[in-house]
């Protein structure tokens, strides 16, 4: 381009230019024409470079975007199954709220009946410990119980013993009373023992006449007689009890069948204080009337065993009331 420009501008010059400078120029066009001529060809050289740098560029730009598009593809892709993993991790935080919702309240109800059971715990453990300190309670009891009973049993074979002795002692009595009384056993006289008393039953016809409050000298003699079997024998206490029948009293001083049963005990008694000497402390008077028959019937007979003065003599219990006190 430039060589053309270069010759058409020598066309012009003025023809006044010589020969000498116009092949000056033209060499120096030649020159210049092959310098342009180089460059060019290194244009053309670096165009043809160019030309490959921007296929290769193309081609790879392409690759890129077949590259872009997979990858955009891809991520179209993975976008929908990230979607799809957020919708199933949505899925999987609501089942696992549920779930932890569930598993709190299961917590709250055993811990609930964890309470509950800590709660029974305590108060078994609690009602052990009453038991425990009951069960002290009751050892000690029970020792204290053994400890009793073995003083009881003490007292019971001591009370036992001196039962056995008031026993034995009431039969010696019954037998000496007996043998004191023999000559008036024929006079409606009798001795017997019961519930460990030794009785002394006399009839009206040995101590009294009908209806009197004095006793007769027969009568005297079988109270001296017991008199001085018990002078000896200042354990045994002795209760004179009158008994009448049931016939009512006709006239006298007396007033009736109480009145005559307890005056009739009355001078026994002071018969067997005054001269038999016996300690008044040990004897007492006392009248039952007509109330406490032997026989019931309303013959002359039973009347005759009703009116009678029965004289108790019982051993003191002195020593079996101390052995039943605690």
């Amino acid at each position: 381009m430039r060589t053309l420009v270069a010759i058409g501008f020598l066309l012009l010059l003025p023809s006044c230019v010589n020969k000498k400078k116009f092949t000056a120029l033209e060499t120096a066009s030649k020159a210049q024409a092959e310098r342009d001529k180089g460059q060019i060809s290194s244009l053309q050289a670096r165009l043809q470079d160019m030309d490959l740098l921007l296929e290769e560029m193309l081609r790879a730009i392409a690759a890129l975007k077949n590259d872009t598009a997979d990858k955009a593809m891809n991520l179209a892709k993975s976008e929908l199954a990230a979607a799809e993993l957020n919708r199933k991790l949505s899925e999987c935080e609501a089942e696992q709220r549920i779930r932890l919702q569930d598993f709190n309240q299961e917590i709250s109800r055993k811990n609930q009946t964890l309470q509950q059971k800590e709660i029974a715990l305590n108060q078994a453990l609690a009602d052990a410990e009453i038991q425990k300190n009951n069960a002290i309670d009751v050892q000690k009891r029970a020792a204290a119980y053994a400890q009793e009973l073995q003083k009881t049993t003490a007292r019971v074979r001591l009370l036992e013993q001196e039962l056995k002795r008031k026993d034995s002692a009431a039969l010696a009595l019954q037998r000496s009373i007996r043998d004191a009384l023999t000559g008036f056993s024929n006079n409606g006289l009798n001795v017997e023992t019961r519930n460990g008393k030794v009785y002394v039953s006399m009839s009206e016809q040995l101590l009294f006449k009908t209806g009197s409050t004095s006793v007769d000298p027969k009568g005297k003699n079988a109270l001296m007689a017991l008199a001085a079997a018990l002078k000896n024998q200042p354990e045994i206490m002795i209760n004179v009890e009158g008994h009448t029948d049931d016939q009512p009293i006709r006239g006298g001083t007396v007033k009736d069948n109480w009145d005559l049963s307890v005056l009739r005990a009355t001078s026994i008694v002071r018969l067997l204080t005054e001269e038999g000497q016996l300690e008044p402390s040990r004897v007492q008077a006392s009248g039952r009337s007509q109330y406490l028959p032997v026989d019931a019937a309303t013959t002359p007979e039973a009347r005759a065993k009703n009116r009678r003065t029965e004289i108790i003599l019982t051993p003191r219990l002195d020593k079996i009331l101390n052995l039943i006190q605690p």
